[in-house]
């Protein structure tokens, strides 16, 4: 999305407040729906690209890689390739460090597409921001010749929803708990 068009949400997101605060009590449920408008902060995005259409699931690689921290954070990578192979590789602070392999269902490799769509990943800026003393954490999407990464910190809040629901979306339809 144009840094324009979240500009207009922001707005929109401060007339709703606004409203909301001016509402009569017992307004009733259209008043309270009002508080649960989100709007991330500017810079998340770039201009708006399409999410490319695959021709070769075989060329499919999404990642996701959390690296250590000064305290207690799991480092590893997890990939799923397109015909469903999970490699996870436990850097440190996990349950089963070392290289494991796995596999997940076509619907489950689809279901991480999705996601991706959702969060309009080809749209995002490639580095949302670092935080002392934190993981970084960084998703990569290959397919096609095609690499789209985007690297952040694992401080909440420094990169917008939809990502670390990717992430966790990554980690949860990959099987990775099992090995954190």
């Amino acid at each position: 999305m144009s840094a324009m068009r979240w500009s207009g949400l922001a707005l929109l997101a401060c007339c709703c407040a606004l409203a909301q605060s001016s509402a009569p009590p017992g307004a009733g449920p259209a008043a309270s729906e009002l508080k649960t408008i989100v709007v991330p902060p500017l810079g998340f995005w770039g201009p708006h690209v399409p999410f490319p259409k695959i021709k070769n699931m075989k060329t499919l690689r999404i990642t996701l890689t959390r690296s250590a921290c000064f305290g207690r954070c799991p480092a590893y990578t997890v990939e799923v390739r397109g015909d469903g192979t999970v490699r996870f590789s436990g850097l440190g602070g996990v349950r089963a460090p070392g290289d494991h392999d796995g596999h997940i269902s076509q619907e489950a490799v689809a279901e991480l597409l999705a996601a991706f769509r959702r969060a309009d990943f080809f749209s995002l800026s490639d580095y949302l921001g670092l935080g002392r003393d934190a993981s970084v954490y960084t998703v990569s999407i290959e397919f096609d010749g095609r690499k789209k990464s985007e690297e952040h910190s694992g401080v909440p809040g420094l990169a917008p929803a939809v990502v670390t629901d990717l992430e966790d979306a990554i980690d949860r339809l990959a099987g990775a708990g099992k090995w954190i």
